[in-house]
């Protein structure tokens, strides 16, 4: 069962000839906080089925623990006495389990919804987002308006660095354009003083 624990430390035992788990073990072994909701809270024990449930339910709730997610999977399948039987259920649960992990993650689309509704409250209520014809490899995220000159607006999803930068700059120059706005978690290169940057927060 890849590198999770010893079996033994999850009270491994069977009823009724089921083999089950200990909930209490699995539940502080992997760091579980309990919900009235959830099998583990309701039962002393849980036999594979109710791992995979509870690893369905976890993977809603809280996404991001992906590597948690997959070990209560990974347990359920060391204790399901008809995994052979049924292969494309386990498969199809971790697969769920992944996919809700990776529909958790902030993309840069969400980036650019966020500047969007923010832009504003950063940068001032002078400026405007507008569409403006752009040559086909020059394309920036966003432009902006103010006072009748344009801005070049680069979004990224995490680090702003010094490739972003000669991008932008790129689009500074072709279109003329005397400032620019970069968009980033966070910056990891030197901007010239004609440049803003943005740091988003998106929880």
């Amino acid at each position: 069962m890849n590198d999770l624990v010893i079996m033994s430390d999850f009270g491994v035992t069977c009823l009724k000839g089921v083999p089950v788990v200990s909930s209490r073990s699995v539940a502080e072994i992997l760091d579980i906080e309990l919900s009235n909701d959830m099998l583990l809270y309701k039962n002393t024990h849980v036999d594979a089925i109710g791992l995979l449930e509870t690893a369905m339910l976890l993977s809603l709730r809280d996404p991001d623990l992906l590597d948690r997610n997959l070990k209560i999977i990974d347990l359920a399948t060391e204790i399901f006495d008809k995994k052979h039987e049924t292969p494309f259920l386990l498969y199809s649960i971790r697969e769920t389990v992944m996919r809700n992990f990776l529909n958790s993650r902030i993309k840069e689309v969400d980036v650019c919804g966020w500047f969007k509704e923010n832009f504003r409250n950063v940068l001032g209520t002078d400026f405007e987002i507008v569409k403006r014809k752009n040559d086909k490899k020059h394309i920036p995220d966003f432009w902006l308006l103010k006072n009748g000159y344009y801005t070049p607006v680069e979004v990224k999803l995490h680090s702003f660095k010094d490739t972003d930068l000669k991008q932008l700059l790129r689009y500074m120059d072709f279109y003329d354009c005397s400032e620019g706005v970069a968009v980033a978690k966070n910056l990891k290169c030197s901007l010239p003083s004609n440049i803003t940057f943005v740091s988003y927060e998106i929880s």
